[in-house]
């Protein structure tokens, strides 16, 4: 544990020196997250690797479906995220949806899978729960974001200003 807890913070220090040289180097990703990595996605190959304040981020495509894995400094996988379809949601979702917000246009949806619900990973402040899906909608002055469960209940995540390009 020891070497991995030093692992990840040489980890950290590389990637802050990278940013700050303005440099681009490649990330060391430790051999347990690899392995952990091929574990669970067998099929895929070549990620992109990432690292944030809490977790490694993979990037890759598997089935023809760009996902990201969230794994911790001694390999576990955390979580999961992929592009979905807003048909995929439960149908009393999109319903509640299709209702409250019929002046808006869905923009994406994001489907999010806790893949250790027993421990506390709260990833961007999303609580623990088995699979979410996160829908951003917009009416061309606003864009927001909504948390979808597997049961069809509907909650406000975040709201912005819709911005130009």
């Amino acid at each position: 544990m020891k070497k991995i807890v030093i692992a990840t913070f040489a980890v950290v220090l590389f990637s802050a020196s990278a940013k700050a040289s303005g440099k681009s180097h490649k990330l060391f990703v430790p051999s347990v997250i690899e392995s952990s990595f091929d574990i669970n996605f067998p099929g895929a190959s070549n990620p992109a690797w990432s690292l944030d304040e809490q977790f490694m981020k993979a990037t890759f495509i598997q089935n023809s479906v760009t996902e990201n894995a969230y794994f911790s400094s001694d390999g576990d996988l955390v979580a999961t995220t992929k592009a979905a379809s807003f048909s995929e949601l439960p149908e009393k979702a999109q319903q509640r949806i299709n209702a409250k917000y019929k002046d808006y246009k869905v923009e994406e949806t994001i489907q999010f899978v806790d893949n250790d619900p027993e421990t506390e990973s709260n990833i961007y402040s999303i609580p623990d729960t088995e699979i979410n899906y996160f829908v951003s909608l917009t009416n061309g002055k606003e864009n927001v974001i909504l948390d979808v469960n597997k049961n069809g209940d509907v909650a406000f995540y975040e709201q912005r200003p819709e911005i130009k390009h």
